[in-house]
């Protein structure tokens, strides 16, 4: 078996996806678009990695490639390139280029955030930090000096007591 169709195999042999493009045939041009880079001195494993790249992207939810974008790139376009001839479709999948994290949309990662910032920080944390920010701030003189506050009044007899 040749490396191209290795790599062709490798391609179809992802888990079946609705967000993902399967082919029957291997095509003189799907062959042609993998020569290319394969000349160039990329290995097949290189590719392949840059295909479970693509692959995690368009399959996994949150992401651009999952939720928003509607085109499937079959194997000869990811390896050819697309509309813009000078930026090849596979290269922003390649290892030391891919972050999974970048592929997310802005909503996504707010939410994201907010999740690990809830993780890492227990409630009880926060309402001490709470706490410890009031018991620093005097409300029984800001009161003196401002009588007329129902607020400051109020948190000074909370700090009476």
């Amino acid at each position: 078996m040749k490396t191209e169709e290795a790599i062709f195999n490798h391609w179809n042999s992802q888990p079946d996806h609705v967000h993902w493009r399967t082919h029957r045939i291997f095509t003189p041009g799907m062959a042609n678009a993998v020569k290319q880079w394969l000349k160039e001195g990329y290995t097949a494993d290189y590719l392949c990695q840059a295909i479970n790249n693509y692959y995690e992207c368009r399959t996994t939810k949150g992401t651009w490639w999952h939720d928003v974008c509607k085109i499937k790139w079959d194997f000869e376009t990811f390896f050819k390139g697309g509309k813009r001839k000078t930026e090849y479709n596979w290269k922003r999948f390649e290892t030391e280029r891919f972050e999974l994290w970048d592929a997310y949309t802005d909503a996504h990662k707010r939410v994201e955030i907010q999740k690990r910032r809830k993780q890492q920080t227990p409630p009880e944390e926060q309402e001490e930090r709470y706490v410890d920010l009031h018991e620093r701030t005097d409300y029984i003189k800001l009161f003196e000096e401002n009588p007329d506050s129902p607020f400051y009044r109020a948190m000074a007899e909370k700090m009476k007591k």
